[in-house]
């Protein structure tokens, strides 16, 4: 039964191990995409574990053996579908500041063509303060449109109703 139980201590070190490796950043390949460091701790582990469990029942080495084989199998299996799924999951594209092009806002601090000001404008989930720039004088609650990303912080804006041409006048 000791054996069992230290399979399965070496099972939890092993995952404590994948852990602090992918903290770290490290690129470690042990082969195939489903063969990890997790799917490793997950078969010893398990099998570590099932094994002291059906052993300490009253069950016969063998059977201890062959209870811990398909408890690691088993959850090894289900651990390499999850690191699967995770591994090729979908993600949003990256946020770039060229997509605050067309961006909708509204003014925080006013502005005027000589005098900067602050715009908030909501962008990939997040509501953005930047500082702008426009050619006319603007009030703060002014629904804005940006129409150009000067730097990363500062972009230059146009007021609602002359961007969308109710008001073609400069």
């Amino acid at each position: 039964m000791t054996f069992f139980l230290v399979l399965g201590g070496v099972g939890i070190v092993v995952l404590l191990i994948g852990l602090l490796v992918g903290e770290l950043d490290l690129d470690v390949d042990l082969g195939p995409d489903w063969l990890s460091l997790p799917v490793l701790a997950a078969l010893v582990g398990a099998f570590g574990f099932v094994g002291a469990a059906a052993h300490s029942l009253g069950a016969s080495t063998t059977v201890a053996v062959v209870a811990g084989t398909l408890g690691g199998v088993v959850l090894a299996g289900l651990t390499a579908r999850l690191v699967a799924g995770v591994m090729h999951m979908p993600t949003d594209a990256t946020p770039r500041t060229a997509d605050l092009i067309g961006r909708p806002g509204r003014v925080v601090t006013a502005l005027t063509a000589d005098r900067s000001g602050e715009v908030l404008i909501r962008h990939a989930g997040q509501q953005l303060k930047l500082s702008a720039r426009s050619e006319e004088t603007l009030t703060v609650g002014d629904e804005v449109v940006v129409v150009e990303v000067l730097s990363p912080t500062l972009v230059r804006v146009e007021a609602h109703q002359r961007f969308w041409g109710a008001d073609p006048s400069p």
